[in-house]
């Protein structure tokens, strides 16, 4: 469950731990990085604003909204970037479009601990899509120390519920490190 962030302060996951999230897949990736997720019931992630600040010496702040930034960039041609080169981008705004909602939902991403959602209902789903696309840095930290904990000399992974037929779901992903096998959803 997500936490509304208190005034300036950070966001906290259910368990009350400080929320990390990153702008950085936005950077490495463009638009990619907000592909639809069918598994998840989200139809379209569009991005619709971006804050960037300017280190000059006027600290300067431009807030670029459209309806869809990337759509808006790719009809301008290759000298529009809604995320110049220069400028460092420290909060932006999804809408994401649930295929049980009339309405996309917006997600407001502000590095490094604050997340804020129009519907807080949907923070399972937006915590998971997150955490999938690199959103949520907390969660690579997680899963690399839960890797080392795993592929230690002695260290048990199973799951003693694991009735062993859920892998071959399509939100289930299996993956070998170091002669470990571990399971990621389902």
């Amino acid at each position: 469950m997500f936490h509304s962030p208190p005034q300036d302060g950070p966001s906290c996951d259910s368990a009350g731990a400080k929320l990390n999230v990153t702008l950085i897949p936005l950077l490495s990736k463009g638009q990619a990085a907000l592909a639809p997720d069918a598994t998840m019931g989200i139809l379209t992630i569009v991005l619709r604003q971006v804050v960037l600040l300017w280190h000059n010496a006027f600290n300067e702040i431009t807030i670029r909204k459209a309806d869809d930034l990337f759509a808006c960039a790719a009809s301008n041609g290759k000298y529009y970037d809604p995320i110049p080169k220069g400028a460092e981008l420290i909060q932006a705004t999804l809408d994401v479009q649930f295929a049980d909602a009339a309405e996309p939902h917006a997600v407001d991403i502000a590095p490094p601990h604050t997340l804020t959602l129009q519907h807080p209902q949907d923070a399972p789903r937006i915590l998971l899509l997150l955490a999938r696309r690199g959103f949520r840095t907390a969660q690579k930290l997680a899963l690399a120390l839960l890797l080392a904990a795993a592929c230690a000399p002695g260290a048990s992974f199973a799951d003693p519920l694991d009735d062993d037929d859920d892998d071959d779901r399509a939100d289930c992903q299996i993956h070998e490190v170091a002669g470990c096998r571990f399971q990621i959803g389902g």
